[in-house]
């Protein structure tokens, strides 16, 4: 498959579940290596190539990312609200990195502490923005109800601002009032230039959120478009069979 996410844009994958959404996230993640092909990212016509980087290296650089399992790779249920924000930061040392996105040389004791003031503030921030229900940000993420704990992976890669967003099952599990401040969040940051790659079964919630669409069956982009320009009918067929109905 090939295919361009552009800045200012949610472009959605629509298809059955199982047809290798979860490949194709896991391949732009790093999670699952490329045997062949690439995915960089364009920016003023320089093209950064991302194959050889590291999933640390790739979320650092360009990509935020909230996976479709947040139980198993979203967080540390063990690890209190602001640790688990903080793993979304923990290379970064001060305020003004994380504000501007600069980095520093650290030294070796830098990177073996946390620093608690930043650590804080970070929870607070994203709990108020995301209105995360919890006693305190030192609360245990397993003692939040799964909206909750969703709303912190959510808000925690949301703020980093990122060149990239890619989002699997954004609101699974979720209630209707949660599912609707998520939905705000992510037009608020494909508003500010951020070019989001969404993947949801819920198909209401592509159409809804989508700029445009890419249909995925059995691992392939079987079409591309505006779902005015796919048609409803059109994009329920090729969902199911890969290709158009025939007369």
């Amino acid at each position: 498959m090939s295919f361009e996410l552009h800045k200012n844009e949610i472009l959605g994958i629509a298809g059955v579940q199982g047809n290798g959404q979860s490949e194709l996230v896991s391949s732009i993640i790093g999670m699952e290596k490329i045997r062949d092909g690439y995915v960089a990212i364009l920016e003023s016509e320089k093209a950064t190539v991302l194959n050889n980087l590291s999933i640390m290296e790739r979320l650092k650089y360009a990509i935020s990312y909230i996976p479709e399992d947040r139980n198993k790779e979203g967080m540390i249920p063990n690890f209190s609200v602001s640790e688990n924000i903080w793993l979304a930061y923990h290379d970064l040392e001060t305020e003004a990195e994380i504000a501007t996105g600069e980095t520093q040389q650290k030294s070796f004791l830098s990177i073996l502490t946390i620093p608690i003031n930043l650590l804080g503030k970070l929870a607070r921030l994203v709990i108020d923005r995301f209105s995360v229900k919890t006693p305190s940000s030192e609360t245990k993420m397993k003692n939040l109800s799964g909206g909750n704990q969703q709303k912190v992976i959510v808000g925690r890669e949301i703020m980093k601002n990122p060149r990239v967003l890619v989002i699997n099952q954004p609101t699974r599990g979720v209630d209707i009032g949660v599912m609707q401040k998520i939905h705000e969040e992510i037009i608020k940051l494909r508003n500010s230039g951020t070019g989001v790659l969404l993947v949801s079964s819920d198909l209401d919630e592509v159409l809804t959120l989508s700029d445009r669409l890419l249909v995925m069956y059995s691992g392939k982009i079987v079409a591309e478009g505006t779902i005015e320009e796919i048609g409803m009918g059109r994009l329920s067929h090729l969902m199911i069979g890969g290709k158009e109905e025939e007369a």
